[in-house]
């Protein structure tokens, strides 16, 4: 392969040196074609445009204030442990419990991007012709809510001017995926590579293109297709065989990769008529401390936030005492939790340690995390449970139920599944 022509140079190395897209052809030397001006493949021209803004106009977009979410304290913190170390998170409960109103907000709790970061996103978003005339460098994370009827190559890119997708779009800010469920399994399924590679990379008609797509994925679901399955005063209408491959669309590899899992209830009257609580300027200034922590502990190690290290690495960065090595070996026996599993709670641990200006991780931080992690417990609803002792076939449905396995808490066993209560 060798580079496109018009693909700039950089003072002392070639096209390659420059970060944020590699935009390269195969065969180039057979097909004779040269890339136009203006379209997708002038990334020269694309540097141009960049180049004539100022270097730090901000690009703020109006978000909402989390104070505006009453009685969602637990919400909020896991939002807030997400955002400081980058986790992916996902969201789950009925409608009307404030999951899209929070993800809406964690714009307005991330720091602004480095100056590097910045140049990558308005190179990608230069590229897309999603800049306006005389746009300025886009200092914020950027923010993107797809539609769960996009098709894959809105998603991942691709097309016939080989397009950036969606996860570029979100490179260094979030992609939110509300109704989850709802999106078809072949684009969630295509995920897992720039969730895994931080980027993507498009083929088409002998051309390789590869943006960068290190975003945030931050997801939200009900947890049955009907919606009211958990929810004090309503019915859940769906069967175990609807909730199973409603859920069975995120797909096990998905979930694996995903940090943070929230259960969220609607919050009650009395929480509604209270005085705002804490606002994102205050969240924001914990986060872009702890973030600040991260990148001095990993500023010669390539990596910049918690989420991103990898397995071998965590014993190294998260350690732990006797006590809290005694405490995640038990969470894991009687939660029967995976490595994979393991690791993903010491990462979370060691950002919540973060949090609280801590350089070990203590005890308290990995309960927490294990609380965040391993999402929640649940309870029967009590005088309205229609029945207390189930069929075998019942609780062997309930043992493997996605919902189940989402809550390493466990499904109580002695209660019928319409009549969950998460707590």
């Amino acid at each position: 392969h060798r580079p496109l022509r018009g693909a700039a140079k950089q003072p002392g190395g070639g096209a390659g040196a420059r970060p944020g897209i590699d935009r390269r052809r195969r065969f180039a030397h057979r097909s004779g074609q040269d890339t136009p001006r203006g379209a997708p493949g002038d990334v020269a021209g694309a540097e141009r445009r960049c180049s004539a803004a100022p270097d730090a106009a901000p690009a703020d977009v109006a978000v909402g204030d989390f104070a505006d979410l009453r009685g969602q304290d637990r919400l909020k913190r896991a939002l807030q442990i997400a955002a400081a170390g980058r986790h992916h998170a996902l969201l789950f409960g009925p409608p009307g419990s404030g999951k899209t109103m929070a993800a809406r907000r964690m714009p307005g709790i991330l720091p602004p991007l480095s100056g590097r970061q910045a140049l990558e996103v308005t190179r990608v978003h230069s590229v897309a012709g999603t800049l306006g005339a005389g746009a300025s460098l886009i200092a914020r994370p950027p923010f993107r809510m797809p539609h769960h009827s996009a098709s894959l190559e809105g998603l991942i890119g691709g097309g016939r001017m080989q397009r950036p997708g969606e996860v570029s779009l979100a490179h260094g800010g979030v992609l939110f995926l509300d109704e989850t469920p709802e999106f078809r399994t072949a684009l969630l399924q295509a995920l897992r590579e720039p969730l895994e590679s931080r980027e993507v990379t498009v083929v088409r008609a002998g051309y390789s293109v590869r943006y960068p797509a290190g975003f945030q994925l931050i997801c939200a679901a009900n947890p049955c297709p009907c919606g009211n399955l958990g929810r004090d005063a309503a019915v859940c209408l769906c069967s175990p065989a609807d909730v199973h491959r409603y859920w069975r669309r995120l797909g096990g590899a998905l979930l694996d990769r995903i940090d943070v899992r929230v259960p969220v209830s609607p919050p009650r009257s009395e929480d509604l008529q209270a005085p705002a609580s804490e606002g994102s300027a205050r969240i924001a200034s914990r986060v872009a401390e702890a973030v600040e922590r991260q990148r001095h502990r990993y500023r010669a190690m390539g990596w910049e936030r918690n989420a991103e290290l990898p397995a071998g690495a965590v014993e190294i960065h998260c350690p732990l005492d006797t006590a809290g090595r005694t405490a995640l070996r038990e969470a894991v026996d009687k939660l029967g939790l995976s490595a994979r599993a393991y690791h993903s709670i010491a990462r979370v641990a060691r950002t919540i340690a973060d949090l609280e200006r801590s350089d070990g991780v203590t005890v308290d931080h990995l309960l927490e995390a294990v609380h965040t992690a391993a999402t929640a417990t649940a309870t029967c609803a009590g005088s309205r449970c229609e029945s207390h002792g189930l069929p075998e076939a019942r609780l062997e449905w309930l043992r493997r139920n996605p919902l189940h396995r989402l809550t390493p808490g466990r499904l109580p066993l002695r209660c019928c599944s319409s009549w969950v209560r998460w707590t």
